[in-house]
């Protein structure tokens, strides 16, 4: 079995400043897919690289179900313990461990969704053709997909000499409840 090279980050994940201003924009898609108004019946959606359920948690309330998939078990035994902290059950939303580039849950979705930067951890061509075959295998005719696509707001020379410097930058100073702090 693979390792779990998220299983740190997990553990402090949440306590980081993670946007949550792209969570209205995936409600009101759901919301007002045409499906769902057209057939009086609440959308069914997917999301690719669901984490903590930073995004999954907020669209339950409002899809018919929600079905979250990561590779990481840790960020998904987080993600469950926070749906059942929420008292959403099974047949509202669940998560599975997958892998996003070669998933097949064996249903169709009517949204699709992959927020906050799931698209940009693809490493190869192979990853990316993969995960749009996952996409397509799971969107049901009529179907909408929806992906964040990172794009940085400094020019390319200024990023790369930014991000190739070996001196590393204090992104985050957050306290803990138990007094120690984590750095980022």
């Amino acid at each position: 079995m693979m390792s779990d090279s998220r299983e740190l980050a997990a553990k402090y994940y949440d306590l980081q400043d993670n946007p949550t201003e792209d969570i209205p924009f995936y409600s009101e898609c759901v919301a007002s897919l045409t499906f769902a108004e057209r057939m009086g019946v609440s959308a069914r959606v997917l999301e690719l690289g669901c984490g903590t359920g930073r995004v999954l948690l907020p669209v339950a309330e409002v899809c018919g179900f929600i079905l979250g998939v990561d590779s990481s078990p840790a960020m998904l035994e987080i993600c469950r313990d926070k749906l059942a902290q929420a008292q959403i059950a099974r047949a509202k939303a669940d998560v599975a461990l997958g892998d996003i580039t070669a998933l097949d849950v064996g249903e169709q979705f009517d949204l699709v969704i992959a927020p906050f930067r799931v698209f940009q951890n693809l490493a190869t061509d192979a990853e990316v053709d993969g995960f749009f075959d996952s996409i397509r295998r799971h969107l049901s005719p009529g179907g909408s997909a929806i992906l964040n696509a990172f794009r940085p707001s400094c020019v390319p020379d200024e990023m790369r000499a930014r991000w190739a410097s070996p001196i590393e930058e204090l992104e985050a100073d957050i306290s803990l409840p138990d007094g120690r702090r984590l750095k980022i």
